[in-house]
């Protein structure tokens, strides 16, 4: 028997909501957890999720239509399963983007929808290769979406092909892969059944044009070749310039295959030398980055104030700590002890941690403290959860981890969501003083400069000092210039406690 799928309740006061989209179509097939439509309420979305593993027999709701919490809005079921109230939906297997073929244990693999906003993701890195056995649950691929990647596991066991190369980026949906050995359907289209070694012509199509050859590598003149991630750290671990190379990846990508094939073959000079000006295509985190830095200073009233601080006590604490956390497996460095620091200054004012959300000021409640890392190709900011409730060691420990996760490319999106307050430290590189800009749903930033030794003045005399400069930028909208300059105050005062 079909199952009914209403109109959830997210919370007790919630008395209706809108589908803003569905995410699926009458016929598709889907698994347990997958997101079948979004769900507004007020100014904030939801992802509907799929009770059970099935096909969407009937759409009832309506995109853009308001319901009462627990009114059915669609049902799930298997092939000629009747839908209360209505007829029978007939579903034929071969118009399914979605499900085993008819006459085959084929399953098809589709790009996945991590959230309701994702339209398409990169398959970073397959982990199987042609005719490898998998088990259900096996990581079979690594997908990268913006910022995130995802883990994708294997829907079934049996024998795995993929059907996209690395580094192509596809529809959510669209099928990248098979566990078995028959048929699949993609896009309504019944796929032939082929040998591994044929599977690449079937999915893209005749490319005898863009192949590269074992003795034949071709090149572009203008030297704007795009490098997937692992194509570009290939070709850096080489010591090699692949700009020139013609990708055979989705829209040409150079992929990592074609770096090692052309460099197995001699075909591709040694990176260094004169360089030429190059365009090239923004990469997903690049267009992330702009959009949301525009977006950050378009939608905030923004200024920076700054502040040198006596830092003896800092470097003091630094020092005769470093050797013990380091005996502990623990690295501690200036910036997680300022963490802790900044945590106890944002637990004492919470104004630090408000945001502006409609016509309301609202306190975002947890203590969750974004550091800026810089990594190949952009820019991150995970952040340390409830960073006022964690002693030194721990927010050393997991600033660690987020930055060698950072590095690895293995963020989740828990890691970069949820933060209250942003560090970002550029003193490494004997920067002063800067204008860092305000993270999206933050309302301050506070950048780290350089520690330095100037001469101070006490009684008379002369002396060195360590100083190190503060750079808090703020939205003036929340935050007046007043309770800034105290935050600060404080955080020096918290300094000198050390």
């Amino acid at each position: 028997m079909s199952t009914m799928i209403e109109m959830p309740r997210y919370g007790a006061n919630m008395d209706e909501g809108t589908i803003a989209a569905w995410l699926v179509s009458e016929g598709d097939s889907v698994t347990k957890g997958q997101a079948i439509a979004e769900i507004a309420i007020e100014k904030l979305s939801n992802e509907l999720l799929a009770p059970e593993d099935g096909i969407i027999l009937k759409l009832v709701g309506t995109e853009g239509e308001t319901y009462d919490c627990g009114t059915p809005i669609a049902y799930i079921g298997q092939l000629d399963e009747n839908v209360e109230g209505s007829t029978s939906v007939e579903i034929e297997a071969a118009e399914s983007g979605n499900t085993k073929s008819s006459s085959s244990d084929a399953t098809m693999v589709v790009m996945p929808r991590y959230g309701a906003n994702m339209e398409e993701g990169t398959v970073s890195t397959w982990f199987f290769s042609e005719g490898d056995m998998v088990e259900e649950g096996d990581v079979i691929a690594e997908i990268s979406i913006e910022k995130l990647t995802n883990e994708l596991l294997s829907p079934t066991a049996g024998p795995f092909y993929s059907l996209v190369e690395e580094g192509s980026t596809v529809k959510c949906g669209k099928t990248i892969a098979k566990i078995g050995e028959g048929d699949v359907a993609e896009e309504g289209e019944v796929v032939s059944k082929c040998s591994p070694s044929e599977m690449d012509d079937v999915i893209t199509g005749n490319k005898e044009n863009t192949l590269v050859l074992e003795d034949s590598f071709e090149t572009i003149a203008s030297g704007s070749s795009v490098l997937t991630p692992k194509a570009k750290k290939l070709a850096d671990e080489l010591g090699v310039d692949a700009s020139m190379l013609k990708g055979t990846g989705y829209h040409d990508m150079v992929t990592r295959e074609d770096v090692k094939k052309a460099n197995e073959a001699g075909a591709l000079n040694k990176a260094g030398g004169t360089s030429t000006p190059i365009n090239r295509k923004m990469t997903a985190m690049e267009k992330a980055i702009a959009a949301g830095m525009y977006k950050s200073l378009q939608e905030t009233a923004q200024t920076t104030i700054t502040m040198d601080m006596d830092v003896d006590n800092l470097v003091a604490f630094y020092k005769a700590n470093k050797a013990d956390y380091a005996a502990m497996g623990v690295k501690l460095s200036y910036t997680s002890v300022i963490i802790n620091l900044v945590g106890k200054a944002l637990q004492e004012y919470p104004i630090m941690r408000t945001i502006i959300d409609g016509d309301m000021f609202k306190e975002l409640t947890d203590v969750n403290i974004g550091v800026a890392i810089d990594i190949d190709g952009g820019l991150v900011v995970p952040n340390i959860k409830n960073a006022d409730k964690k002693f030194y060691s721990a927010v050393a420990t997991e600033l660690a981890e987020l930055a060698n996760k950072a590095k690895n490319g293995k963020l989740l999106e828990n890691d970069l969501t949820g933060g209250s307050f942003t560090i970002t430290n550029l003193g490494m590189f004997g920067i002063k003083y800067f204008t860092p800009v305000l993270n999206i749903g933050e309302s301050a930033i506070l950048g780290l400069g350089s520690i330095r030794k100037e001469l101070a003045s006490k009684k008379g005399g002369f002396y060195k000092k360590k100083y190190m400069s503060f750079s808090l930028t703020h939205d003036h909208r929340v935050i007046n210039g007043a309770p800034a300059a105290r935050f600060l105050n404080r955080i020096q005062e918290l300094i000198n406690e050390l």
